[in-house]
């Protein structure tokens, strides 16, 4: 995901996924995204 100085992200879990991608540049973003999701479906207080 390009740097943008403007991006404002509310979503906690679009948040969450962002710092996953920066961490583990070997997923796209949109893996760490789907990740939370499912992450999120197993163990909903899971943040």
């Amino acid at each position: 995901m390009p740097a943008h100085n403007g991006l404002v992200l509310q979503d906690a879990d679009t948040v969450q996924a962002l710092a996953n991608f920066r961490a583990k540049k070997a997923r796209g973003f949109s893996d760490c995204r789907v990740l939370g999701i499912a992450r999120k479906a197993v163990s909903p207080t899971a943040v």
